[in-house]
C-alpha cells in the first residue's frame, strides 16, 4: 500500500517536474521572467495536451506516455523526490541553492 502510494506520488512529482521544465523553455522561447509557479503550471497543461494528442494515435500514444511516465520517475528516483541535485546539474529556475 504504501508502495503504490509512494509510487503515485512519484508520478506526479515527475510530471510537474517535466512540465516546469516544458515552462521554463517556453518561457525561454518568449523572453519572458515567468515566476516558477507560472512556468510549472503553463508547461504541465502544454505536456498534457502533447500527450493526449499524440495519445489519439493508436499503438504510438501508449508508448510515448509510458516514455514520458518512466522518465519521470527516474528523474524523482535519481534525486530522491527532490531532496538532491542530480549529479551536479544546474537547476533551470535557481531555486536550488546548493
Amino acid at each position: 500500500m504504501v508502495g503504490a502510494l509512494l509510487l503515485g506520488a512519484g508520478f506526479i512529482f515527475g510530471w510537474v517536474a517535466m512540465g516546469l521544465q516544458v515552462g521554463w523553455r517556453m518561457a525561454q522561447a518568449f523572453k519572458r521572467d515567468w515566476h516558477p509557479a507560472t512556468q510549472a503550471g503553463l508547461g504541465t497543461l502544454v505536456l498534457s495536451l502533447v500527450v493526449y494528442a499524440v495519445n489519439l494515435i493508436p499503438c504510438v500514444g501508449f508508448v510515448f506516455w509510458v516514455m514520458l511516465a518512466v522518465l519521470g520517475l527516474g528523474a524523482v528516483t535519481l534525486t530522491r523526490f527532490g531532496g538532491q541535485d542530480s549529479f551536479g546539474a544546474p537547476h533551470p529556475t535557481g531555486l536550488v541553492t546548493s
